[in-house]
């Protein structure tokens, strides 16, 4: 089994189409075994973007609905969470101030590192999936296998 850590830029894909919403779904499929694990923060971030882009037009209210539902059945059971504690923002402000991060993207970023840090106990490997350049370029300069779905020839399966 493979544990994969999604951030919200990569987490959406499996609600609404996108680019690079094929490998996220391949990634996340139940028959595929692989273990997903996000920050606590990723559900609001979701919530966000599915409201924007409900707003926008984007996508109906009917799959608006669909999705949150869908996300919400995934969060109670399929998504191992990492909490968010004042450890972890500490950590997260480094993050910010060394890579030029978002705070968002800081908070996933040290999420994924925590998770990281409990998984080596096993000798697993977190692989960071996420479309957003920038935050994949700092999860590389920490030690973190970093994909971006969007780029096929990127994506471990």
């Amino acid at each position: 089994m493979a544990l994969y850590y999604f951030d919200s830029s990569s987490m959406v894909k499996l609600y609404v189409q996108e680019p690079g919403t094929e490998q996220v779904i391949r990634i996340a499929a139940s028959s595929a075994a692989n273990q997903i694990a996000t920050s606590v923060l990723t559900r609001l971030e979701i919530r966000s973007a599915l409201t924007r882009k409900l707003r926008r037009n984007e996508i109906s209210r009917q799959d608006s609905e669909l999705a949150m539902q869908l996300l919400e059945n995934h969060w109670k059971s399929r998504f191992v969470r990492q909490p968010v504690s004042d450890l972890l923002l500490d950590h997260a402000c480094i993050l910010l101030e060394k890579h030029g991060l978002r705070a968002y993207d800081a908070v996933q970023l040290a999420s994924c590192l925590a998770i990281q840090r409990t998984a080596l106990a096993s000798q697993t490997f977190v692989t960071f999936v996420c479309s957003d350049t920038l935050l994949c370029d700092a999860a590389a300069a920490e030690g973190l296998i970093a994909t971006d779905p969007e780029d096929s020839t990127d994506t471990p399966l």
